[in-house]
C-alpha cells in the first residue's frame, strides 16, 4: 500500500490492498498496519515503539516484500526438489544406478544506471562463485600438472579471468565489505566517509577505479566482466 505523507508520520491508506495481503497471510490488518508504520527500538532491555516517517516506511515495505519474495522461492525451490527427487522413486536397491548432474548458477553482474548496496551484494556473491569454481576445477588442476611437470594445452590463459585480487579488494581482512562493517559501527559513521577510507586504503589497486570527477559517495570497481559504478547512499543503512 501507499504509503504518502500525513503529518509527520506513515499511514496506510489502501484498505483494500491491506485486507488482501492479511487473506493471504493469515495474518490481522492490525498487526500488519503496526509492522508496515511503526518499528520497535530495544534500549535497556525496555522495547519503545516508534512511528515511522513516509520514506521510512515505504523502504519498510520494499524490505517486506523482498524477504517476503525470498520465502516463497525458497519454498517452491525445496518443493520442486522433493518432486523431482529420483531417490523416492527408485527402490533402495537401485538407487545405485541412479547419475547426478551438477549445475553451477552464475548470478551474472548486475550494471544499472544507478547501483546501490543490493547490486554490490549480487555482483560480490558472483564473483565469488567464479572465484571458487576456478580454483575448484581449473587452478587445482593446473597446479598438479605443474608440480608432475606436465603442460596443459588451452590452458596457459587462465590468469586472465583470474579474480583473486578483487576476492581481495571486495572480502579480503581489509576490503571493502570489513570498511563497511567498520564504519556502520564507529560513531559518527557516515556513507561518503567510508567510500573515502575506501579509496585512500585501495588507492593502488588496479581493481579500484581513480576517478577525481566521482562525488562523494561514488566507487567504481572493475569487475571481472565490466567496470561498475556505485552509488554508496543508504549502504550503511542496509548493511546494518
Amino acid at each position: 500500500s501507499a504509503m504518502p505523507q500525513s503529518g509527520e508520520y506513515a499511514v496506510v491508506t489502501s484498505d483494500i490492498e491491506l485486507k488482501k495481503l492479511s487473506s493471504l497471510m493469515g495474518v490481522s490488518t492490525s498487526m500488519l498496519e503496526d509492522s508496515f508504520t511503526e518499528k520497535i527500538h530495544v534500549v535497556r532491555g525496555v522495547a519503545m515503539k516508534m512511528k515511522l516517517t513516509p520514506d521510512d516506511a515505504s523502504k519498510a515495505c520494499d524490505t517486506f516484500a523482498k524477504e517476503l519474495y525470498g520465502l516463497i522461492w525458497n519454498y517452491l525451490v525445496e518443493k520442486i526438489n522433493i518432486a523431482t527427487d529420483a531417490t523416492r522413486t527408485y527402490s533402495s536397491e537401485r538407487s545405485s544406478q541412479l547419475g547426478h548432474i551438477s549445475l553451477v548458477d552464475m548470478f551474472g553482474l548486475e550494471n544499472f544506471p544507478v547501483n546501490r548496496f543490493e547490486q554490490f551484494c549480487i555482483n560480490y556473491a558472483s564473483e565469488m562463485i567464479q572465484h571458487r569454481y576456478l580454483t575448484d576445477n581449473f587452478k587445482t588442476m593446473t597446479d598438479e600438472y605443474a608440480t608432475e611437470k606436465l603442460r596443459l594445452d588451452g590452458m596457459d590463459d587462465l590468469q586472465m579471468v583470474d579474480n583473486s585480487d578483487l576476492m581481495e579488494l571486495l572480502g579480503g581482512k581489509i576490503g571493502i565489505i570489513v570498511a563497511l562493517d567498520e564504519e556502520c559501527v564507529r560513531q559518527g559513521g557516515s556513507d561518503s566517509m567510508f567510500v573515502y577510507k575506501v579509496k585512500v586504503v585501495h588507492e593502488m589497486s588496479s581493481r579500484m577505479v581513480n576517478d577525481r570527477h566521482h562525488s562523494a559517495g561514488i566507487f567504481s570497481i572493475r569487475h571481472s566482466a565490466d567496470t561498475i559504478e556505485y552509488t554508496a547512499d543508504e549502504f550503511m543503512e542496509r548493511n546494518s
